[in-house]
């Protein structure tokens, strides 16, 4: 090979790599899109009858609150949801939260079926979800005979407690 070709080849090269980074693979975000987490949620825990919907009861603030506090689990959701978005891209050529509702619970289940990987950070939603959408005290009241000890918690909880209880 001559010198002229090596340099030339080798110029290409470097062009064609160059260009290369320039083209990136989208990244997921690091916080929820809360459009797309409200849609993910109500695909959950839908309106029934008189029982509310997840974002009747504001579940996607409440959710976001407690991401907020733990950054691992909010960038884990954030990619889940993302990967769920992108998902129903491909399969239904528009995003999630724009699908109609019974639309968006059959491609859920479609995408669950379709990207196992998904399912352990699905999991994880899913437990936060119900988890806040039972605590809310307009779906324990609907439970029939279902009287918590404390129904409004524990307003202490943050003081130590006396000292002639600790004996």
């Amino acid at each position: 090979m001559r010198r002229r070709s090596f340099l030339l080849l080798s110029g290409l090269s470097a062009l064609l790599l160059g260009a290369l980074r320039l083209v990136r693979r989208p990244t997921p975000p690091e916080v929820p899109d809360t459009v797309l987490l409200a849609a993910v949620l109500d695909s959950l825990l839908p309106a029934d009858g008189d029982w509310p919907s997840a974002t009747e009861l504001g579940l996607e603030d409440a959710l976001g609150r407690e991401l907020d506090a733990r950054p691992v689990l909010q960038r884990t959701l954030a990619h889940l949801l993302w990967r769920i978005d992108r998902q129903a891209r491909t399969l239904a050529g528009e995003g999630f939260a724009d699908l109609l509702p019974d639309r968006r619970a059959a491609l859920l289940a479609e995408i669950l079926d379709h990207d196992r990987g998904l399912a352990p950070p699905f999991a994880r939603l899913r437990a936060l979800a119900f988890e806040h959408y039972y605590a809310h005290p307009a779906v324990w009241r609907r439970l029939p005979g279902y009287h918590p000890p404390q129904p409004l918690g524990y307003p202490d909880y943050t003081r130590p407690p006396p000292h002639d209880r600790l004996a």
